[in-house]
Formats: structure tokens, sequence, C-alpha cells
């Protein structure tokens, strides 16, 4: 199991498209996806659960990831993450 935390890319939580696109790539993946932010784990390959979390910018979050292809999926999710 891989873990990452992160912070909020400003503005992005709040855009449809970037939530589709991250649930898009996850699901490219055989790994498990998860999100945790303020108490709550969402599933990351789950449109409705992120839309759920609305992470201001400030609202740390924690990537996590396991199953046969996670580097792989870590490596792609986190550059998304980025910006």
């Amino acid at each position: 199991m891989l873990e990452q935390p992160f912070n909020a890319p400003y503005g992005l939580w709040s855009q449809a498209s970037f939530i589709g696109e991250f649930s898009v790539a996850a699901c490219h993946f055989q790994a498990k996806v998860e999100i945790s932010c303020g108490g709550q784990t969402v599933n990351g390959k789950s449109v409705l659960g992120l839309l759920s979390l609305r992470p201001s910018p400030s609202d740390p979050f924690t990537l996590r990831i396991s199953g046969p292809d996670e580097q792989e999926a870590m490596c792609c999710l986190s550059k998304l993450l980025h910006g």
C-alpha cells in the first residue's frame, strides 16, 4: 500500500471536469484508490464520492493506493493532483 499526503489543488476540486478526469484515470488501474480528507474516505474511482469531499485549498488529504499496479497508479494520479 502506498500513501501520499497532498494539499487540495487550488480550484481544481470545484471543477467537475477535474473530478471526472481523476476518476477516469483512477479507473485505468486495478489498484484500489482511496482519498481521505477531514475524517472521510472515498473511492477515488467514484465521481460521486470525489464530489462529496469538496476540500478547501488549505485542507490536507491523503491519496492511498493498494494493488498490483499501485506504483504506476500513484505516479499518474500524483501528477494530476499537482496540477
